[in-house]
Order: structure tokens, then sequence, then C-alpha cells
């Protein structure tokens, strides 16, 4: 899986250059080894794989949040 690497370069009026550089896109979805390690199991799309992904790590992020909130105020309050 080799990645074409593309640059082109503009030269505009006041003689600077622009650089678009390909090679630095995210890869393509298709392409992502947890979307072809789970669609084994789970067929998907890719949106919707995108979709499940990214909301299990919000509630995950949301329930470390809630702990450490949580164990704080329980501290305040005994202590």
């Amino acid at each position: 899986m080799e990645v074409k690497r593309k640059t082109s370069y503009r030269i505009h009026s006041n003689h600077q250059y622009q650089t678009t550089l390909s090679h630095l896109a995210p890869p393509q979805p298709e392409r992502l080894a947890s979307h072809r390690l789970h669609s084994r199991w789970l067929h998907f799309s890719i949106e919707r794989f995108d979709a499940l992904h990214y909301g299990g790590m919000a509630i995950y992020k949301i329930c470390i949040l809630l702990f450490n909130l949580v164990s704080y105020v329980a501290l305040l309050i005994v202590g």
C-alpha cells in the first residue's frame, strides 16, 4: 500500500511558490486497518463505522471525566 506523492508548484505574480502536497492528506477510509479488522465480523459502511467509533470514544471520555469528577467531589465532602 504505497501512497502516491505528487507535488505541484505554481508561480504567482509576486514570485512566491505555492505547494500542494497530496502525500500529507489523511489515509482513505476504506484503507484503515481498524475498519478492515472489524468489517470481518460486522458489516458496517465506512460512514457508519466512523460514527460508531467516534461515538464510542466520546462516551469513553465522558465516563472518565465523570469518574474523576465524582471522585473529586467525594474527597471534598469527606475532607
